[in-house]
């Protein structure tokens, strides 16, 4: 009944709309496959930042790969699956650092942490986003495993912005973030196919230069500001009075 409410409270806000901004191309054509709006209301705009938290970033040079996940470890992120992902690379000298507050799913914590194999995995737990800048700087690649689709995920454009290169899983609006470079793809769920991915970065150092290099810019949020405010002024001109 509320998933049933729910969809009735979306269908009419949508209805009600003059433009729908869809932060990935990914979701508006999920929108318009759905029904729920025509295509001529609804636009792809990615969203904006405010980019100075990470214009100073310096990045630690180390003698190995560092991997990072950030965000909540809960399994449809697939923190699982980098995890296992690591447990195949026990022969290098790579780590994987898991950001996130283990605190919200203690049972899922508990099972991810019996899964961790690898003595170069570590849990660092809860984390302020004023904090986010200094993380980004100690690592080398982020991982974005989510089983599900993902809209236009922020930590992607974060790691962008601290210039650093990602591996994602190959759907939704994550694969669409790495079109123009920036980072490399695996079969979704696939611990293998990710291993392989992260092994091939381990082994070629310059192929992790290269996708450094090819990191997209990233719509800083005055842009978006600017993007808004001309749609507003499109559809709240005043119209002109109709002659008597």
């Amino acid at each position: 009944r509320m998933i049933a409410e729910r969809r009735q409270v979306m269908k009419r806000a949508l209805a009600a709309a003059d433009l729908v901004i869809a932060p990935s191309g990914f979701m508006r054509q999920k929108m318009i496959e759905a029904g729920a709006i025509e295509p001529n209301r609804i636009i792809n705009s990615d969203y904006g930042f405010e980019q100075a938290p990470f214009e100073k970033i310096k990045h630690e040079p180390v003698n190995y790969l560092r991997f990072g996940f950030i965000g909540a470890p809960v399994e449809h992120k697939g923190a699982q699956v980098a995890v296992e992902a690591m447990n195949r690379l026990r022969d290098t000298e790579a780590e994987l650092v898991i950001h996130g507050d283990l605190s919200w799913f203690p049972a899922y914590a508990r099972r991810l942490k019996r899964m961790a194999k690898n003595p170069r995995v570590s849990f660092k737990g809860r984390f302020e986003h004023a904090e986010l800048s200094r993380i980004l700087a100690g690592l080398d690649v982020l991982i974005v495993p989510s089983l599900w689709f993902e809209n236009s995920p922020l930590t992607i454009h974060e790691a962008f912005m601290a210039q650093v290169p990602v591996i994602v899983s190959d759907l939704g609006g994550m694969a669409e973030l790495i079109r123009e470079g920036g980072g490399l793809a695996f079969k979704t769920g696939d611990a293998e196919d990710l291993a392989r991915v992260m092994r091939g970065l381990i082994e070629d150092p310059a192929r992790l230069r290269e996708l450094a290099k090819s990191i997209p810019r990233v719509k800083t949020i005055e842009e978006n500001a600017e993007e808004l405010m001309a749609h507003y002024a499109r559809f709240c001109r005043p119209k002109k009075a109709e002659k008597k």
